[in-house]
């Protein structure tokens, strides 16, 4: 599998999706779904069955796709639309299939986010477990991931083997941050005792510089870690300190679910709609505006209209005058950008609490026009927009 033919269907899969981002699970397949698994080395009419049925218990169920090695299969793949989020009740039914049939590998997919799974056969009782979570772009510095469920790997069974190196670097990694401070001391003790004439003091910092440029070395030759993984981290850095508008910055945080926001039910959610052009300045400035407020919100969600669907979501911090507002620019240049008027106010976020939706509200009967206001309760129960107004 060639690095540029990863790529191209990652650069083309991307288009497709900003194209239609509400696409239906039946369009996800054969638009994103079925190229990835040619990608992959397997025939669609000769090694993909589709809507393989397995049986568990007296109910009858069907994996979207088996790919098939002489006439068993060994890869299940379960496709959600690219409207819909990928749960963890998703990933343990895939696991349950696999289960019940014995299959080594498994991809669970909304075709924005994969979760790539095994089945670990070195314990009394085999389980299925993660291999990967990543974004569709971050496939591009996967590759090695992707390779693990071609057709010529798993046939020659080159796949454990990538497999397993993939897991040893894990846990290599995971060791070497767990236990990183004593590693650094035993590195500083062994060049002590080696070269001896030399201070511990004047090689402490460097034998810690050695271990994280170790970590670093071991990640960036197998990327084991989604994005998501990495904004947790931002997320806790952010929340520690403060943002400070920046001219290019990106206050968004990660992600997350709308089930997993806690607060009063009856907090006051302001939704806002929103032009491609208007993320910036979310963006820049970890707030909104400019804006008129006849009630004093203390969320907010954002409606872009060009993708129709309520897409972010933030917990207010302060409500400022616009001309009072510490911007990432002059108010002017938003003004002429997005078309907001600098008269109004700007709603600054809480630090670190500015996310992407995992499960978007879409379009559904109406969308927000202007400013307006429901509950928690009812915006994390939302099934469409309509829900909302």
């Amino acid at each position: 599998m060639k690095r540029s033919e990863v790529e191209e269907y990652v650069d083309h899969a991307s288009s497709i999706i900003e194209q239609s981002p509400q696409m239906d699970e039946e369009n996800t397949k054969a638009k994103v779904i079925r190229p990835l698994i040619e990608l992959l080395g397997w025939d669609i009419y000769s090694s993909v069955e589709l809507e393989f049925p397995v049986q568990m218990g007296s109910t009858k169920k069907k994996v979207d796709y088996a790919l098939i090695l002489d006439d068993l299969p060994v890869v299940f793949i379960e496709v959600k639309g690219a409207d819909s989020s990928v749960s963890d009740s998703d990933k343990e039914q895939l696991q349950s299939y696999m289960r019940q049939r014995g299959v080594d590998w498994g991809i669970l997919t909304n075709g924005k986010k994969f979760h790539f799974l095994k089945r670990k056969r070195d314990t009394e009782r085999p389980e299925e477990i993660p291999l990967g979570e990543f974004r569709l772009e971050e496939l591009k510095k996967n590759i090695k991931t992707l390779e693990v469920f071609s057709k010529e790997n798993i046939e020659s069974g080159e796949s454990r083997k990538i497999a397993k190196n993939i897991e040893s670097v894990q846990e290599a990694v995971s060791k070497l941050k767990s236990e990183k401070d004593k590693i650094a001391e035993e590195v500083q003790k062994t060049v002590v005792e080696e070269i001896g004439n030399i201070s511990s003091r004047q090689i402490n910092e460097t034998s810690k510089e050695f271990v994280n440029n170790l970590i670093s070395s071991l990640e960036t030759q197998t990327p084991l870690k989604s994005s998501d993984e990495t904004r947790e981290k931002e997320d806790k850095k952010v929340e520690s300190g403060s943002w400070k508008p920046k001219q290019g910055g990106n206050a968004i945080s990660g992600t997350i679910s709308r089930n997993k926001i806690n607060g009063n039910p009856d907090s006051i959610v302001a939704v806002f709609a929103s032009h491609k052009s208007g993320i910036e300045f979310l963006k820049e400035n970890n707030a909104w505006g400019f804006v008129r407020l006849g009630r004093e919100p203390e969320y907010v969600c954002i409606y872009l209209t060009s993708e129709s669907k309520v897409k972010y979501f933030a917990e207010v911090e302060k409500i400022v005058p616009a001309n009072q507002a510490e911007l990432a620019r002059p108010a002017d240049s938003y003004v002429e950008e997005a078309r907001f008027d600098p008269n109004k106010n700007v709603v600054f976020f809480k630090p670190g609490t500015l996310k992407e939706l995992d499960d978007p509200i879409p379009y559904g009967g109406a969308a927000p026009q202007g400013r307006r206001y429901t509950t928690l309760e009812k915006f994390k129960a939302a099934g469409t927009t309509e829900d909302i107004l």
